[in-house]
């Protein structure tokens, strides 16, 4: 039994390789489609087709003929033939040569010609109305193919049925070589996959139908047509002949093309193989094209240019070699190379192979004898090589003529000594010192032409007294015969500009050991002088460095004693202006206003700049955009030095370099330190990093200072304000939807603050949507709702409420507005300056009057104390987990997830995740633990151990 797998691909590949349109059926639709099946059916490709059942090609009566006439016979293992109505892609029918025979693995191939082009004898016409005559083999040939009707199949596999065999369609369509085959009539009616690739068209349905002489050069057509007519007419086949092809792309190629007669559909026909011989023909076109260049340019050549075999016979020579000897180049070509060279000189000439391997790719002088009998010293440099192809070894080399070179030996002795000295500007000095040698990069340096300084004197080429010393070093060597090389440093003003050379010399003595002329180089050391002054001006660098991290070290001792934010920034600028590196310090902070900035400490002379920079206000405000951009930033500032730039004032005061330091710890800057000195270019890198620590030292100083007082204290001062009407971010929503809202909640989000705030009497998406209209509220969203009361959330920019309070020293408690007034109440450490705070909220909101002030005792059992539940907690856990917490994240369900929380606290959604993991964690331990030491405690006491 055979191979099915063997079977089918022998299936498929009648399918490729027919010439008709064909397939195989699967049951009803199709599984191996080919490209002409595609095109007679006008479909893109061929897959277009695969898993298409047969009926969408056929009208319904043909379907109906089809499935009740022919298909039973095909089942019981029978082929059938016939004329059918086809219906194509677009919906137009055609007729057609339909044939459907069974195949050993099952399968049905369905075989489709178009008798529209002429390609097929048309059948008779097989109409719905009357029976069919479908033509059918009696048998099938082990192949497929079938058999049926075939007279003798010529020697090339074709029948005189016209139809070409399987063999030949399996072996033309899978054949290296283009092959296709022609009738009188019909010119191309078959070509394989190569034939249509050769002739640049990208399907076969462009190819047939062409005369295939119209395929030759419009030169050559004539013959090809005659030899073509000869095959077809006279049956006689042809010798492979070269044709210069134009394809249907209209490009040039070319072919050995050979033709046998051969019958084709009952016609006589031609059968064509072409040798693709187009990358042939252009390399030799290129290769000959190249020789007769390498010609040319040998023989231009004033070199002698030779090539000799392993014989040593002169193989190849250009022009020159006749020229030179006087010999012709039919006499070259009878004479062995021996008889170039005189007979001391034999051993350089190779006999053998072992002899042109023992010469190394080096140079050899060698007198070349000329037909006269002339001695010609010659350069010889040559190198072997193998010819891969056939094994043979040749010797190649150039002969250059070096009689000048000879006579000018000595010259080139002394050239040599220069170029040995230095590699710079070279120069020569004769014994009146003048110049008598100069190269290029000597004129370049000193910005004369060579016509300039040859015959010049030194002493007149400079006048400077820099040269005198090394003229007088030169006499003085002159006349001591000392021959040591000198040197002599100084400064020359060249046409780049001023720079530093360093020259050296010696003397160039005769053979006889008399004065000839000096001979030195002169070297541009700028460079060289300009690094020793960078590890000179580095090394004090590193010294400015050292005394600013002592400088800063001490700065940051101080200010871990000191206890208050104006003793820490008066701290930091003294001890920076008391230093030799600075000449003033400052502090400041954001103005109430958020525009302009109010300083807080200065040291040092600040020859009137904070006049300067001075706003026209009376509360001491100042405008300096430095400054406010570190606070705005968090970045620490170096302004250009540039006029009218953000620095200008601090420059026209004398102040070369400016460096404006935010003093900042966890997103909050609660400042600006302002440095300014005479140095120019100060403020190194590692000079910046060390104030950066200084900054974050001062701002987490200032935090600590801070809450240690609003933490540790036991008695707080709360302030009650009312501010009348609108006149708060809470009173005009409140009095436009005549609600209540109340602040329940607030957390720092760096600069700005996330608020939660309770309405009532209205709904909380007409409370959003108000207040989104205000300029202070970056965001605004509900966190839960009702008919009319729920829960908002707002984030408010620097400028609000709180942030005064904040930076006053303060703490808001409580706020509720109504559509009257706003009521709140601000909560201070006893100790603080509670008429600085007063004076700063009333500034911001001048119609805020204080109800009441009221002092009292702080529970113990504030959960924020050190030893409260929160007090573990870092500001930024804090920060989140009450966040979360206000924000309804804990709530079930939950009204906030923790994309909008992170959101509100401008922070990645898994840096939130971390943050509360901890806090979680931290909270629940400390609870667990205070627990777990009171049933501990109340077990010690308890007799019974209970």
């Amino acid at each position: 039994m055979g191979d099915p797998t063997r079977s089918q691909a022998q299936e498929q590949a009648v399918v490729a390789a027919s010439i008709d349109g064909a397939g195989l059926l699967e049951g009803d639709v199709f599984a191996t489609v080919n490209e002409e099946l595609a095109a007679v059916f006008q479909y893109d490709e061929p897959d277009a087709l695969v898993g298409t059942p047969w009926t969408e090609l056929y009208p319904q009566t043909e379907q109906d003929y089809l499935k009740s006439q022919v298909l039973p016979k095909v089942s019981d293992g029978q082929g059938w033939r016939g004329t059918v109505q086809g219906r194509r892609a677009d919906g137009s029918t055609f007729k057609q040569v339909l044939s459907i025979r069974p195949t050993k693995n099952g399968h049905l191939a369905w075989v489709v010609r178009d008798l529209a082009d002429g390609s097929a004898p048309e059948e008779p016409n097989n109409s719905s109305s009357e029976p069919r005559q479908g033509r059918r083999p009696s048998t099938d040939n082990e192949d497929g193919v079938a058999a049926s009707g075939r007279k003798n199949v010529d020697r090339f596999g074709t029948g005189a049925d016209g139809d070409l065999g399987f063999e030949f369609r399996l072996l033309a369509e899978h054949a290296p070589i283009p092959v296709a085959v022609a009738t009188a009539d019909r010119g191309i009616v078959y070509s394989n996959r190569e034939a249509v690739e050769l002739l640049g068209a990208e399907h076969r349905r462009e190819v047939f139908g062409k005369d295939p002489e119209q395929l030759v050069h419009p030169d050559e057509r004539e013959q090809a047509r005659r030899r073509l007519r000869r095959v077809i007419e006279n049956r006689e086949a042809t010798e492979p002949a070269k044709y210069s092809l134009v394809g249907v792309d209209d490009e040039e190629r070319y072919g050995e093309i050979a033709t046998v007669p051969v019958t084709y559909q009952g016609e006589s026909g031609a059968y064509i193989v072409v040798n693709d011989v187009t990358a042939y023909r252009r390399s030799q076109a290129r290769l000959q094209r190249e020789r007769r260049f390498l010609e040319t340019v040998l023989d231009v050549v004033d070199d002698v240019i030779y090539v000799l075999d392993e014989d040593g016979e002169t193989y190849l020579w250009n022009e020159t070699l006749a020229e030179t000897t006087g010999y012709s180049h039919e006499e070259i070509n009878e004479m062995h190379t021996r008889e170039f060279l005189p007979e001391e000189q034999y051993e350089y000439v190779p006999g053998l192979i072992d002899a042109i391997d023992s010469i190394e790719d080096r140079r050899v002088d060698l007198d070349v004898l000329t037909k006269d009998g002339e001695r010609i010293p010659h350069e010889f440099r040559g190198t072997s090589f193998e010819n891969p192809t056939t094994g043979e070894v040749f010797r190649c080399g150039i002969a250059r003529d070096i009689s000048e070179r000879l006579e000018y030996e000595q010259r080139l002795e002394r050239y040599e000594t220069i170029v040995e000295t230095i590699d710079d500007g070279v120069y020569a000095l004769d014994e009146d010192l003048q110049f008598s040698f100069v190269n290029d990069a000597l004129c370049e340096m000193l910005g004369y032409s060579r016509e300039s300084l040859l015959g010049t004197a030194v002493r007149d080429l400079v006048e400077s007294d820099e040269v005198h010393p090394l003229v007088e070093d030169i006499r003085r060597r002159v006349d001591n015969g000392n021959s040591n090389v000198g040197t002599v440093r100084g400064t020359y003003d060249g046409p780049d500009g001023e720079f530093i050379y360093e020259t050296r010399y010696r003397m160039h003595p005769e053979p006889d050991d008399q004065f000839q002329e000096i001979v030195g180089v002169l070297r541009d050391v700028t460079e060289r002088e300009q690094r020793k002054r960078e590890i000179e001006r580095k090394l004090d660098e590193l010294g400015t460095l050292d005394r600013i991290n002592r400088t800063l070290l001490e700065t940051t001792r101080d200010l871990i004693r000191s206890g208050s934010r104006n003793v820490i920034e008066q701290t930091v600028c003294s001890q920076l202006a008391g230093s030799d590196l600075y000449e003033f310090a400052w502090t400041s902070e954001q103005s109430i206003g958020g525009e302009q900035l109010t300083p807080r400490s200065a040291a040092g002379g600040d020859r009137g700049l904070l006049d300067a920079v001075g706003t026209d206000a009376d509360n001491g405000e100042v405008t300096f955009d430095p400054a406010a951009e570190a606070i705005r930033t968090g970045q620490t500032i170096i302004p250009e030095k540039s006029i009218g730039g953000p620095g200008d004032a601090a420059i026209e005061s004398g102040f070369e370099s400016t460096a404006a330091i935010p003093l900042h710890h966890e997103g909050t800057v609660y400042g600006v330190l302002v440095v300014h000195t005479e140095r120019e270019d100060a403020f190194s890198e590692r000079e910046l990093e060390g104030f950066d620590i200084l900054g974050r030292t001062v701002g987490f100083i200032i935090n600590a200072v801070r809450s240690h007082r609003l933490l540790f204290t036991d008695a707080v001062v709360d302030l009650e304000f009312l501010i009348p009407g609108p006149d708060s971010i809470l009173g005009p929503v409140a009095e436009g939807l005549d609600c209540e809202l109340t602040l329940t909640g607030h957390v720092a989000r760096g600069s700005r603050w996330v608020l939660y705030v309770d309405v009532d009497g209205a709904t909380p998406k007409d409370a959003v949507g108000a207040l989104s209209s205000d300029s202070s509220v970056e965001r605004a969203r509900v966190i839960r709702a009702s008919d009319d009361e729920g829960r908002i959330e707002l984030v408010v920019t620097p400028g609000s409420l709180l942030h005064t309070i904040n930076h006053a020293g303060g703490t808001l408690r409580t706020a509720v507005a109504d559509r009257r007034k706003t009521h709140f109440t601000v909560e201070a450490p006893a100790e603080a300056d509670v008429r600085a705070i007063v004076e700063r909220i009333q500034t911001e909101y001048p119609a805020a009057d204080l109800l009441a002030q009221r002092e009292r005792s702080k529970e113990a059992t504030t959960p924020g104390r050190p030893d409260g539940v929160l007090g573990n907690l870092t500001d930024r856990q804090r920060e989140s987990l009450e966040t979360a917490y206000r924000a309804g994240y804990y709530d079930w369900p939950r009204r906030s997830t923790a994309t909008d929380v992170a959101e509100s606290l401008g922070i990645a959604s898994s840096t939130l995740h971390g943050h509360l993991r901890k806090a979680e964690g931290i909270v629940l331990s400390t609870v667990f633990e205070q627990e777990n030491n009171s049933r501990g405690e109340a077990g010690a006491t308890t007799p019974d151990g209970r």
